[in-house]
C-alpha cells in the first residue's frame, strides 16, 4: 500500500478538483498552518489556485492526502482526498462524525491510487467548523477489511476563512 511518487496535483479527479480551487479574493497562503491543516497553492494557466490539505502518514508512507477549498463559483467549499489503490469502489466512503455517518460519497480508482470527492453542504461545514475529528472510512480489497483513517478538524474554520 505505497504511494512511490504522490504529488497533490498528478492525476483525473483529485488533479482537477485542486487545480480548479478558486481563490480570487485570498492572498497567497502557500506554507501556512492553520493548526492540522497547511495552505498550498498551485499556479495554472487561469491564475493562482490555493486549497487546505492535510496529509495523514503510517510510518513514511502518505496513507491519505485531503484537500478542501473552493471550486469557481461556489460559496460551500468541496473536498476531495488520495488514498491507496486498493479500495472496493462498490461499498464507497463515508464520512463521520463522532460515530456518526455524515455523508456516503464515491470516488474511482487507478493502479497507482484511488480519488473521491464531494461538495459539502452549509450544514456539513457548519458540523467541521464544531467539530475537532472525523472519520473517512472504505472497504479494502481482496476481503473488504474495513479501513477508517481519521480527519482533524483542528483549523478548518481559520483556513477557509483565509481563502476566501
Amino acid at each position: 500500500m505505497g504511494f512511490p511518487y504522490l504529488k497533490l496535483v498528478q492525476a483525473g479527479l483529485f488533479s482537477l478538483l485542486v487545480l480548479s480551487l478558486n481563490t480570487q479574493a485570498a492572498g497567497n497562503i502557500q506554507g501556512k498552518r492553520f493548526q492540522d491543516w497547511g495552505g498550498n497553492c498551485q499556479a495554472t494557466q487561469q491564475g493562482q489556485h490555493c486549497y487546505l490539505e492535510q496529509v495523514l502518514h503510517d510510518g513514511e508512507q502518505k496513507v491519505m492526502i485531503s484537500v478542501i477549498g473552493y471550486l469557481p463559483g461556489q460559496k460551500v467549499p468541496s473536498m476531495a482526498f488520495e488514498l491507496p489503490p486498493n479500495i472496493h469502489l462498490p461499498a464507497g466512503f463515508t464520512l463521520s462524525m463522532n460515530e456518526r455517518p455524515v455523508t456516503r460519497f464515491k470516488g474511482k480508482c487507478s493502479v497507482q491510487r484511488c480519488t473521491a470527492s464531494f461538495q459539502l453542504t452549509t450544514p456539513l461545514v457548519q458540523q467541521f467548523q464544531k467539530g475537532q475529528a472525523a472519520t473517512l472510512s472504505y472497504l479494502s480489497t481482496p476481503n473488504q477489511r474495513p479501513v477508517s483513517l481519521p480527519l482533524s478538524l483542528m483549523g478548518i474554520t481559520a483556513g477557509l476563512r483565509a481563502l476566501k
